[in-house]
């Protein structure tokens, strides 16, 4: 009963300071939590920016399997459901100087999990230009 009374004034405390909190405050608590149990965020991400930041500079030097989980949420949602991705490798090469951690992750995903042959060898030529680009 002393367990029960506990867990319930546990729960009131939290429901108290949840109400408090800002809708965007909530927002990243909640992503906050999604993240730490390995799932993606309201922003479609799954490793905060801090991480991402800190990935950067390593992630050319991954394997391609290591260099897919970095994908976001839509990229992966657009392979499992076949849906035409041809589209997110037109003129990526002209944007070498702005990819990101996710951005490379996107294109290794797509390298290593797209069913559409062309769309594999062309994602997984331009990340062989980007690693050239990044090492020059």
């Amino acid at each position: 009963m002393l367990f029960i009374k506990i867990w319930l004034i546990k729960v009131a405390a939290t429901y108290a300071i949840w109400r408090l909190l800002t809708p965007e405050k909530r927002r990243a608590v909640k992503d906050y939590g999604w993240r730490l149990f390995g799932f993606h965020d309201s922003s479609g991400l799954k490793y905060s920016s801090k991480q991402l930041r800190k990935a950067f500079d390593k992630i050319i030097y991954w394997p391609i399997e290591k260099q897919a989980r970095y994908a976001d949420k839509v990229c992966k949602d657009m392979v499992r459901d076949r849906i035409e991705t041809r589209t997110m490798l037109e003129g990526a090469f002209r944007h070498f100087p702005t990819f990101n951690t996710t951005s490379v992750g996107n294109i290794a995903y797509l390298a290593r999990y797209s069913y559409d042959k062309r769309v594999k060898q062309q994602a997984f030529k331009i990340l062989q230009d980007y690693i050239q680009w990044r090492n020059a």
